[in-house]
């Protein structure tokens, strides 16, 4: 008995782990004259680079796409049409968030995508493996652009229909026809792993809408207090993020500041909400002195980050008064790329990173390179990731945490070294460490030639060069460059087992 018990949990964990519903991301707008959608993509099974990537349409702020566990991609939406694998519309798939406000505005052809930043989710059924809900936003005309709410639906996706690529058998069901904050539509699993909690706030109120998908369809539980009154217009410039182990929800805007609450997946209630002042004076400006902000929490659900605009915060989860854990990170260094680089919506990436792209279109994400440590130990680098073109608004992915009962919710194994194929990390044996700038440098055995660059601890590349290995060692001298700390990182050119060398020594002058 015991043994079937044991062989029963092992093909559960073996279920679990294999979770990438969230490694194929969309990015971007049209930036091509040649016939098509230009855009972008990531492939996390591949690599963490973006390449340029044909789409049927282009990419606004609602972004949203699923793959199946392994991570191949089934389906994608950018609010306005579901697009199945092969870049086609689904049928029945072209008039999500149909209304007056795609006719008035001109979004009737879903070209552009639709506009608003965390607005759609893509959840699996609990009860049909290949069938899947789209939980999404509409901007409700009622004839007056002051009159324009944001309605909840849902539409559903089976991966059965029209060959095995899907068909959109209902869209835009309505969930609630009255004012649901623009942006912050957040989802996670039960603690059962299979059911969904869905929580939204609700404009000019003090409330969480909360529902569950489950074997039922859809459920509305009993709305939750906020302890928050989120006014319209003040309310709609930042994000909700559940922690990646599922235990607690942090909601962030300008005017509102950071707002922390425990939450229990078992029964979906929140509780033990916290304040976190990040700005003092708020309440002293109008609405027209807006600034867009996100929150996004580490991998270790210890810290959240929170950019705004010009500044990146860390906020200390741990400590015993929350507002004593408010670090200032970094501001923004006004690069122009083409436009302003600034902070708005930050996403946790499959690789344990964190990426930050702009409220405008650049040609470059800010990333934070390792967000589970305290302060600027978190290495964060803007424009960090160089994008082969113009990203478009605000349209990084925000996805459910798929893999919040797993025992790692990302993989730092994935990287990008010299814009090559993912590699796994191995230790690389330096010496003497710390060194007055005379460096050994032990290469691995049985490698064959290789790339080996030295990164300054701001990410910046301070030598690059080809090893044409006639030894086992390599010496440099790092004498000409300033007190510090060091990174050294040598890929070899014939490398099946796609590794890379990494190695960090420490700088010091008499």
């Amino acid at each position: 008995m015991k043994f079937w018990i044991l062989l029963f949990s092992l093909f559960i964990s073996l279920d679990i782990s294999a979770q990438k519903q969230d490694y194929i991301w969309f990015l971007g707008k049209d930036q091509s004259l040649e016939p098509g959608i230009q855009g972008m993509m990531i492939d996390w099974n591949e690599n963490a680079i973006p390449v340029k990537h044909d789409l049927a349409f282009g990419i606004d702020n609602n972004n949203a796409s699923i793959c199946d566990k392994d991570g191949n991609l089934l389906f994608w939406s950018n609010g306005c049409a579901v697009i199945n694998r092969e870049q086609e519309v689904m049928p029945h798939g072209d008039t999500l968030n149909w209304d007056a406000f795609r006719e008035v505005i001109g979004w009737e052809e879903c070209i552009r995508g639709y506009p608003a930043a965390q607005n759609i989710k893509i959840l699996p059924d609990p009860s049909y493996k290949d069938g899947f809900y789209i939980v999404h936003k509409a901007w409700k005309y009622n004839g007056q652009f002051e009159d324009i709410t944001m309605e909840l639906r849902h539409s559903y996706v089976d991966m059965t229909l029209d060959g095995g690529r899907g068909d959109v058998v209902y869209f835009d069901s309505i969930l609630y026809e009255g004012r649901s904050v623009n942006h912050c539509l957040e989802a996670i699993y039960s603690d059962n792993g299979k059911d969904w909690w869905i929580l939204q706030p609700v404009e000019n109120d003090s409330l969480f809408l909360t529902y569950q998908i489950n074997e039922n369809g859809i459920e509305r539980f009993a709305d939750q207090a906020s302890d928050v009154h989120f006014k319209f217009l003040r309310a709609g410039g930042g994000t909700m993020r559940f922690s990646p182990d599922g235990t607690k929800l942090a909601y962030y805007d300008y005017f509102l500041n950071l707002h922390v609450y425990d939450f229990n997946r078992t029964d979906g209630v929140l509780s033990n909400h916290q304040e976190v002042i990040i700005f003092d004076d708020v309440d002293e400006k109008d609405d027209t002195e807006f600034r867009f902000g996100s929150v996004e929490w580490s991998p270790n659900s210890r810290f959240m980050y929170v950019p705004v605009t010009d500044s990146l915060f860390q906020i200390d989860s741990w400590e015993i008064d929350i507002n004593d854990g408010i670090r200032l990170i970094d501001v923004y260094d006004g690069t122009q790329d083409p436009f302003a680089t600034t902070f708005y919506i930050s996403s946790l990436a499959p690789d344990c990173k964190i990426y930050i792209c702009s409220g405008s279109g650049t040609k470059s994400y800010h990333v934070i390179n390792k967000p589970n440590q305290l302060g600027i130990d978190c290495n964060f680098i803007q424009n960090g990731l160089v994008l082969p073109q113009n990203a478009g608004s605000a349209n990084l992915p925000l996805f459910p945490r798929f893999r919040v009962d797993e025992e790692e919710v990302c993989d730092s194994t994935i990287t990008s070294i010299f814009g090559e194929l993912v590699y796994y990390r191995r230790d690389l044996d330096i010496f003497p460490n710390p060194t007055t700038g005379p460096l050994t440098i032990n290469l691995p055995q049985d490698q064959t030639s290789g790339h080996l660059q030295i990164i300054d601890n701001t990410g910046k590349q301070i030598l690059r060069t080809e090893l044409e290995k006639t030894s086992d060692t390599y010496q440099l001298d790092l004498s000409a460059y300033p007190s510090g700390i060091y990174h050294v990182e040598y890929l070899p050119q014939d490398n099946k087992e796609r590794l890379v060398y990494t190695g960090k020594v420490v700088l010091t002058h008499p």
